[in-house]
């Protein structure tokens, strides 16, 4: 029998034959298949099927913790990861709001709406402000 040649690429196999990547695969399924029931309890109990969303809802519970600790989600002059995190946020969302791609969901927006934060940056923020 002839076994094709294997490749470690980016985290993935690489294999020279079609027949011989479709029995992978299937035994890669075979092994990760989950019922539909088995997954909406795992939602239920609010289990993270990602790292990125994992990360996601980390940098999201600190922000959280900030704004109960200040009032405000305004990360001022603030050079660390969470202030990072939240300018991707902002533009992710303005990438959302110009048809583009990004991972910013809905529900993700209202998490950060629920916590008063402002996707526009202040100096617009500030210019309404005056404006009004």
């Amino acid at each position: 029998m002839y076994i094709a040649k294997k490749e470690v690429e980016n985290g993935e196999i690489v294999v020279d034959d079609e027949e011989e990547r479709e029995r992978i695969l299937k035994i890669r399924n075979a092994c990760c298949y989950m019922t539909e029931e088995r997954v909406e309890r795992l939602k239920e109990q609010d289990f993270i099927f990602s790292a990125q969303d994992h990360k996601w809802e980390q940098q999201f519970g600190e922000l959280a913790a900030f704004f109960a600790a200040n009032g405000h989600c305004d990360l001022k002059g603030d050079k660390s990861t969470l202030s990072r995190w939240v300018n991707s946020q902002r533009n992710l969302y303005r990438r959302k709001l110009e048809g583009k791609s990004s991972s910013l969901t809905d529900e993700r927006v209202g998490k950060l709406n629920s916590i008063h934060f402002s996707f526009e940056p202040r100096k617009i923020a500030r210019s309404k402000r005056r404006r009004s």
